[in-house]
Formats: structure tokens, C-alpha cells, sequence
């Protein structure tokens, strides 16, 4: 699983904890109707000044539990212009706070009650109240302005940044960057602890194609809401773009809550039960590579062993293939020889023809005559006409045998040359086996290579689930601020403080009204009203 996608769905998750916080805010900050920050010097909520050092905060512990919600006034472009805190106190179970003197520290330029209108008592760092109610607020002007967040706005027109006062009323293609980071003058708890959520609603008539790849958008009555969040500990970058028209919005909401919820360990077994699949069909591959890596493996060494046979084959015809090449130029040379032999035969056969009938024309007394005369043995001439005789008859069948010869020939010039042609194909068949031993062997360790990886593979999608859930649980504890305890905002004196939010928001961006022309009605004479009775 992506780091990526698995922080994407745990930060949905807490996202939709935040919003349940964001709930439980609303639900336990009552929507006070909360004095300006001029008061009224001389009415209830005027702050009236004691040096009293004799009064103590009680409770059940020494201390008063207390909430504070943190309200800031920003400009447009996020600078902190006022801030004044909320501070809440009640009574529970074992913890009263009636009829208890309470001090809560804090430095305010003016305090004003908030649930009974009297008086409180301010010292130089703190306020001193007593009260009969469950419940007690008062509002607080902080003399500070630093928030924990360094958060700023920046505003581009077509590509062009703008003051935020000067896009009212414009067209155009929008950018607003939101930018947050740590302020190193405030303590880190809170950026480290928080989660903030702010929202931009952007109207519909006014604004069109609404997009972020920061956060998410949702229709809120008339309005397009991007959301932004920012997790605790983590400097953010947030940019939303729109084609607007004639351009109003609303001011910029931002809340921070302490991510204070216990995560808890989160039941993978669901999500990890889907990689029984992925396992078992890694551990199938893995071993049908092994079985292709075997295979290819014989293959090769076949491969390799009919080249083998082919080159040996290949030497053989190419042995033969001489041969016959030699032998034909023998028989060539031997048909020219005899040829030439039987035309040598042939030129003489007339005179041995002509020979052979003189014999024949000679009595038996003549060729006694004459054997004695050459001093031949008697019957010499008789066996010579024989003979004679024979040789003709041979020399008819000389021409047989030429013909024969001829054949021969031709014959082993066709073998010779069927022979040169089969030595070439197996001289190209021993090249094209070289080719497929090196494709075989090529084979062979690509499927190797295979069966490694997919051994890996499977050994390595094993251990999938265990990592999974190590790293939930990893970034769960990142981001599990269950023990978290709240920092009073107000003072670092108190140490009671349950709960503690940041309500902030910017200026709105308004179009200025055009001024009402009013029309001074002419005053109409006697006569004048009375045709207008009629009229």
C-alpha cells in the first residue's frame, strides 16, 4: 500500500473527527451576543479596578475548571488585528463553583460579564469574581495579538496578485494561496496539538468552476465551501482557484480544536484479509516461475545440444559435399580419358577392320605361307582374325559405354552439386542453431531473473499485513493526541483549563453599495393637492 494513500484515508478519518469537534465547539460555546470592545464605562459591564490579593479560585482541587474559546479578528490577508478570549466556568459533579471567589488569571485590556452584567474586579494579572450561577462567562480584550499560527492570504487576479479590498466587484480567473505556519513567539502546544479547518464560501452566482487539490468542496446553501485542513505539527500550503464575476465573499472562517480524540488501534483484518488473495497468487506465481525457469533451463541445454548435433552435421555434409565435388572431377576427368580412348580406338578400327578381312580373304594355305614366313607359330593368324573379330565387336559397344560414361557424368555432377546445396543449408541451419541456443540461453536467465523476483515477491508479500498494521499503528500514534492535556491561552498561571479552541476570522470582501439619490419631493401648492385627491 502507498504511504501516500494510506495517510490520504487516515487523515479522511481524522478529518471527519474534526468535524465532529467542530460540532461539540458549537454546541458548548454559547452563541453569546458579546459586548463590543468599547464597553460601557459606566454601566454593569464596566471594569472595575482592585489591588485584592486576599481572594483565591476554589474548588473541589484548589482550582476552577474552565473553558476558553479565543476569538481573532483578521484582515484580509491574515494579520491579527483583535483578539479577545471567552472564558467559561461551570459547575459539575464534586466541583461547585457558587458562591466561590475565583480568580482567573489573564491580561486584558477590558473584561465584560457576560452572564449577569455586574461588575468584575480586575488586578494587574487577573480577575476576581464570585458568583451564585452553575454557570459563568466573561469576555476578555487580550492586550495581545499573537496567535500560535503565522497564517496569511494572498489573492491573484488573471495571474496577477491583488489586494483583497480591490477584488470586489471584479472578473476573472481567481487564485487565493492560504499559507500556515509555526509563530515561534507563541507556545508550540498549540501547533503541535492542533488541527486546523478553514473554510471559504464562496457564493455561486459568484464564483464558477470552483476547484482545490488541497481540500474539499460542498455545497452549502448558495455558497461553494472549500475546506482546508492543516494537521498538528505541519506547515501547509492550501490553493483554490475560481472564475468569478463581480466577485463578493464572505469573511474566511478558521477553526483550531486540539486533537485530543483517542484514535485508538484501528481493525485491519478487513482490509488486510483482501492480500490472502495477493499472497496466495504471488506465492502461485512465484512457483510456476520456477517451473518456467526449469523449463527454460532444459530447453536451453536441448537448444544447446542440438547445435551441437547440427554443427557435427554440418562438418559431415560439408566433408561429404568435398567428396563428391572431388569425385565428380574424377569421373569428369576419367570420361574425358576414356572418350578420348575410344576416339583413338575408333580412328583405328578401319585399318584393323581391313586387316581382318584380308585374313579372311586368305586360304588356310597363304596364311601358313605366311606364318612361316614371319616366323609365327602355326594357327597364329587364325586366332588374330579371331581376336580381331572379338575387338570389333567390342568397339560397337564402345559408344554404350561412352554414353554410360556420359551419364556417369552427369550424374555425379547433379549429386556433387544437390550434395553443395544441402552443405549450404546446413551450414545456414548450424548459423540459425547458434542464433536459437543464444535466444534459448537469453530465455533461460530472463526466467531465472523471473523466478528470483517472484520468490522475492512472494517472500516479501508475506510480511505485507504485519507492515500494514505496523504503520497504522505508527502514524495513528503520530497523530493520537488522547493525552493531551489543554494549555490555558489566557495565562500559563492556569493550570484548569479543560478545554481551549481558536475561533478566527478575515475581513469579508463586499462590493461597495452605491449611494441612495434621494429626491426632494416638490412641495405642492393648495390647489395642487386637491386635483391630486382626484388623481
Amino acid at each position: 500500500m502507498e504511504h501516500r494513500s494510506l495517510r490520504f484515508w487516515i487523515a479522511s478519518t481524522i478529518g471527519a473527527l474534526f468535524i465532529a469537534a467542530a460540532l461539540i465547539v458549537c454546541a458548548v460555546t454559547p452563541r453569546l451576543s458579546l459586548a463590543s470592545a468599547s464597553g460601557d464605562t459606566n454601566g454593569k459591564g464596566a471594569i472595575v479596578s482592585s489591588q485584592t490579593n486576599a481572594a483565591q479560585a476554589v474548588a473541589y482541587d484548589g482550582t476552577a475548571q474552565k473553558q476558553e474559546v479565543i476569538y481573532a479578528k483578521l484582515s484580509s490577508v491574515g494579520n491579527p488585528q483583535s483578539l479577545y478570549a471567552v472564558n467559561t466556568f461551570q459547575s459539575s459533579e464534586g466541583c461547585s463553583i457558587s458562591d466561590k471567589t475565583i480568580k482567573d488569571y489573564g491580561e486584558y485590556t477590558q473584561v465584560i460579564n457576560l452572564t449577569d452584567g455586574s461588575a468584575l474586579k480586575q488586578e494587574s494579572d487577573g480577575i476576581l469574581f464570585k458568583t451564585e450561577e452553575k454557570s459563568f462567562s466573561y469576555q476578555g480584550n487580550m492586550a495581545t495579538t499573537e496567535l500560535p499560527w503565522i497564517i496569511s492570504f494572498e489573492y491573484c487576479l488573471n495571474g496577477e496578485k491583488v489586494a483583497a479590498s480591490d477584488l470586489a466587484g471584479k472578473s476573472g480567473q481567481l487564485e487565493l494561496v492560504m499559507t500556515t505556519k509555526k509563530n515561534d513567539a507563541v507556545d508550540a502546544t498549540y501547533f503541535d496539538n492542533y488541527v486546523i479547518q478553514a473554510t471559504c464560501n464562496l457564493p455561486m452566482d459568484k464564483a464558477e468552476n470552483v476547484k482545490t487539490e488541497d481540500g474539499s468542496i460542498a455545497l452549502s446553501g448558495s455558497n461553494v465551501a472549500v475546506n482546508f485542513m492543516v494537521l498538528p505539527g505541519k506547515d501547509t500550503t492550501c490553493t483554490l482557484t475560481a472564475d468569478i464575476n463581480n466577485f463578493e465573499m464572505d469573511s474566511i472562517s478558521i477553526a483550531a480544536v486540539p486533537l485530543s480524540m483517542n484514535i485508538g488501534s484501528i481493525d485491519s483484518s478487513g482490509m488486510i484479509s483482501n492480500f490472502d488473495q495477493l499472497i496466495s497468487g504471488t506465492k502461485a506465481l512465484a512457483e510456476g516461475s520456477k517451473s518456467l525457469e526449469q523449463g527454460a533451463s532444459q530447453l536451453a541445454s536441448g537448444a544447446r545440444e542440438l547445435d551441437s548435433g547440427i554443427q557435427q552435421l554440418n562438418a559431415q555434409a560439408q566433408t561429404i559435399s568435398g567428396g563428391l565435388t572431388e569425385y565428380t572431377s574424377n569421373v569428369n576427368q576419367i570420361n574425358s580419358n576414356l572418350t578420348a580412348i575410344i576416339g583413338k580406338i575408333k580412328e583405328q578400327s578401319g585399318s584393323l577392320n581391313a586387316f581382318n578381312e584380308a585374313l579372311k580373304n586368305m586360304s588356310p594355305s597363304e596364311k601358313t605361307a605366311l606364318e612361316t614366313q614371319l616366323g609365327l607359330p602355326s594357327g597364329t593368324l587364325d586366332a588374330i582374325q579371331t581376336s580381331l573379330g572379338e575387338m570389333s565387336t567390342y568397339i560397337g559397344q564402345l559408344d554404350e559405354a561412352e554414353k554410360g560414361l556420359a551419364q556417369l557424368s552427369q550424374a555425379g555432377s547433379d549429386l556433387s552439386s544437390g550434395m553443395e546445396q544441402y552443405a549450404q543449408g546446413m551450414n545456414s541451419l548450424a548459423n540459425s542453431s547458434g542464433a536459437l541456443v543464444t535466444g534459448t540461453d537469453e530465455l533461460s536467465q530472463g526466467a531465472s531473473s523471473l523466478a528470483s523476483g517472484t520468490s522475492e515477491l512472494s517472500t516479501q508479500s508475506q510480511g505485507i499485513p504485519s507492515r500494514i498494521q505496523s504503520e497504522i499503528d505508527a502514524m495513528l500514534s503520530e497523530f493520537d493526541k488522547s493525552d493531551y492535556k489543554p494549555l490555558s491561552f489566557t495565562s500559563s498561571k492556569n493550570t484548569n483549563a479543560t478545554l481551549v479552541q481558536f475561533v478566527m476570522t478575515t475581513e469579508a470582501i463586499k462590493a461597495p453599495q452605491p449611494e441612495k439619490v434621494i429626491v426632494e419631493e416638490e412641495e405642492l401648492s393648495i390647489v395642487d393637492r386637491f386635483f391630486a385627491l382626484f388623481s
